[in-house]
């Protein structure tokens, strides 16, 4: 039997001692180095006089799916670079001082250069780049310019559109009806440009920046060096912010821009920013924790002096709140997929102990009676047909949230129970609980949704969902910073940001109720710091569930978000495939036929390709980026035409109530929604 034979091609200027391996540890057999020109053909003359080498490496025996990583042992910083292999071969092009690679370079014919600088026409870019270039009247407003009163061109290639207003060289990137108004201008900027006649001229250094390609510049010749998908095995610090396209004089804005935040009142942030497999910023600003419990009363919580303010570091964990439905259950459910043991479109009901998950055990009584409070409007039916697809879409039609840990609002629903070994209590409780909407009617957003994923998990698994988050994902990738109930697992109060100051009582505004006995419903009144914030988490499901409950750090994140930006592969882990990664986050609709309005994925929140998109990724992520945010303060940025992920942890709800029952002060802040923070990490991209 032939054994399959498996080849990389790794082009590179001047010598490099490289060698590459596969997954599982096999050694490619390098080939005698040969010179070669830049488009990867041998040079005529054979004396490899533009530098280029290419080192060949053939791997026998090799599995399919193929994934070859490479490294140069000259560089000991730097780690594996892998790519996949669709076939039989690869090749890729790296520079020195690039942590890309590229695929075959594009010749460029047609620069022009004005100034020192060189310029192309726009219209020539569908030849190089195959972008779309259309000229027309603005559709959108436009730094204040209503639609159709200004020249724009536009350039569109796949999911992201730029869109230049000719006569004043200012660019829009991704421009929605929120641009100029919610988002205050913010993201428009300066492009270097010209018209000349009926042409607009584009300089090569932006088309650089928007498009995310090399450009170089061997004997004369010009080139465009298209991006390959690469995955980083590790991550590494940058030298220096420019080597990956920040500015580092902008980049110090954002930190003076969140540090004054802190001086007028806020709480604490931190945030990290990994670009091309570098870490461009890790930073920490504030106070974990100003506030103490009362030890004359329950309520209300004190300010500590400030000598006894806990400060915030990197290695701070926050509450990751909703981003837990990312990096622990749909991440599982991820891991499940690519390894076959679960079906996405297996209902609900069909799985042991979910038999009563029917529309006859609704219970429709007290606040979620038909036209009650809960705003259940009609006896939905449907149960039957909810599968995993549907909750990880939020279609299912469940309510967003029951309340269950509180008698007065939840009624027959109630449920306390906090043994993570025994799930059956908060399951029925589940089963019970009615539909808001009819199944594949309409999004609805809904914790109950993840709370049956993490649920279902379990079961596939045989394992709670904390241990087969740590065993199956955060052990693979090296990570222990990022668990479920802290507390339980080493980790000090000190270690971790505290959130509400007088448990779940805002401030004393909210109670669970009373049992027929007339004693209190247990709820929470001291400073919360170590466990979960969410009341269905901690009261419900023992501070394990896959809607809330995990806790991390901007360092763990960093590595996290990499995972999806790699597609599934990390510290010589293939976690999941390139081919789940793509599933779960390609837009969804109701329909199909409106998906590219659409703002769902399996899971994860992404940027729509047209429309005004996910509020969080209005003003500077690319139409391609994905992420979530959390209720605690907590936004993850997830940017594959960047190759950028951006993760900001905050604890902004750690502060009094001033509008009852839910108006923190924290909210008052301008960072308070975290987007500012991410437009302007966006503006220092150069």
């Amino acid at each position: 039997m032939v054994q399959p034979v498996v080849t990389l091609s790794v082009h590179h200027l001047g010598t490099a001692r490289l060698w590459a391996r596969t997954l599982d540890g096999v050694v490619g057999r390098l080939t005698r180095p040969s010179a070669s020109a830049l488009g990867g053909n041998r040079d005529a003359s054979g004396d490899g006089r533009d530098g280029w080498q290419t080192s060949r490496f053939v791997f026998a025996g090799a599995m399919s799916p193929y994934c070859l990583g490479f490294a140069d042992a000259a560089v000991p910083e730097e780690s594996l670079r892998w790519i996949r292999v669709p076939a039989g071969s690869a090749e890729v092009w790296i520079l020195e001082g690039d942590s890309r690679g590229y695929a075959r370079p594009v010749p460029v014919s047609c620069a022009v250069a004005r100034n020192g600088t060189r310029y192309l026409a726009v219209g020539d870019l569908p030849n190089f780049l195959g972008v779309t270039v259309q000229s027309r009247r603005n559709e959108l407003p436009f730094e204040g310019a209503a639609p159709g009163h200004i020249a724009t061109v536009t350039l569109q290639q796949g999911r992201e559109c730029f869109t230049i207003a000719t006569e004043t060289n200012r660019l829009g990137c991704n421009i929605t009806a929120r641009t100029s108004g919610d988002h205050g201008g913010a993201g428009f900027r300066a492009v270097d440009g010209f018209s000349a006649g009926d042409t607009y001229f584009l300089s090569v250094e932006v088309i650089v920046r928007l498009f995310q390609v090399g450009f170089l510049t061997r004997n004369g010749q010009d080139f465009f060096l298209p991006r390959h998908a690469i995955a980083y095995d590790q991550l590494h610090p940058v030298r220096w912010a420019e080597d990956v396209g920040f500015c580092t004089g902008a980049l110090d804005q954002v930190d003076d821009y969140i540090a004054g935040q802190i001086r007028d009142g806020a709480s604490s942030l931190a945030v990290s920013i990994v670009k091309d497999g570098r870490v461009v910023r890790s930073r920490a600003f504030g106070y974990a924790c100003r506030f103490g419990s009362n030890p004359a009363a329950e309520l209300p919580a004190q300010l500590l002096p400030e000598s006894e303010w806990l400060p915030a570091t990197t290695a701070t964990l926050y509450d990751l709140a909703s981003n837990t439905k990312m990096f622990a259950t749909t991440f599982a459910i991820q891991r499940l997929l690519s390894a076959g043991t679960l079906d996405l479109d297996r209902a609900v009901g069909s799985f042991p102990g979910w038999e009563n998950f029917t529309d006859s055990a609704n219970d429709t009584s007290g606040k979620w009676a038909v036209g009650g409070r809960g705003g259940v409007e009609a006896r939905h039916s449907g149960k039957a047909t909810i599968t995993i697809r549907d909750l990880l879409q939020h279609v299912g039609g469940l309510l967003p949230d029951p309340q269950y840990a509180n008698r007065t609002e939840a009624g027959a629903l109630f449920y306390q129970g906090g043994n993570t070994l025994d799930r059956s209590g908060i399951i029925d409780a589940i089963c019970r609980t009615p539909l808001l909407h009819p199944p594949h009617t309409a999004f609805a957003y809904s914790d109950v949704d993840f709370m049956i994923l993490g649920l279902l998990v379990e079961q596939i698994a045989g394992e709670t969902l904390d241990d087969f988050v740590e065993r199956e994902i955060m052990a693979p990738l090296g990570l222990h910073d990022t668990v479920f109930t802290p507390l339980m697992r080493g980790f000090l109060p000190t270690d971790i940001a505290a959130t509400e100051l007088n448990g779940n009582t805002r401030d004393g505004h909210v109670d669970f109720g009373v049992f027929p006995d007339g004693t209190a419903v247990p709820v929470r009144t001291g400073v919360i710091q170590g466990e979960v914030h969410d009341e269905k988490a901690f009261y419900s499901m023992g501070g394990v569930s896959g809607h809330a409950g995990l806790f991390s750090t901007v360092g763990d994140l960093s590595v996290l978000t990499q995972v999806m930006l790699n597609g599934g592969l990390y510290n010589g882990t293939e976690l999941f495939s390139r081919e789940v990664v793509d599933e779960f986050t390609t837009p969804r609709s109701l329909t199909g036929s409106d998906a590219d309005a659409s703002t769902i994925a399996l899971g994860w929140r992404v940027h729509s390709r047209v429309g005004d998109g996910y509020y969080y990724f209005d003003c500077g992520p690319s139409r391609s980026s994905f992420g979530h945010q959390g209720w605690t303060g907590t936004l993850t940025v997830i940017d594959p035409h960047y190759n950028l992920s951006i993760a900001i942890l905050s604890n902004f709800r750690h502060s009094p109530v001033v509008r009852p029952p839910n108006g923190f002060a924290g909210a008052d802040f301008a960072i308070a929604d975290l987007v500012p923070v991410v437009q302007r990490i966006y503006a220092a991209l150069r």
